[in-house]
């Protein structure tokens, strides 16, 4: 499926495993939250 001008590849793998944001094991209650930011600029800048 194409994509427009608006998306960004940032990971590229065979399934979520080769890409995930983060890894390793969270010991611990409930309750976690993940935040992620994705800053982008032009090549050419």
């Amino acid at each position: 499926m194409p994509v427009g001008e608006g998306y960004v590849t940032t990971a590229w793998g065979r399934d979520y495993g080769d890409v995930a944001p983060v890894g390793g094991i969270i010991l611990g209650g409930h309750g976690h939250v993940i935040e992620v930011g994705v800053d982008v600029i032009s090549a050419e800048e």
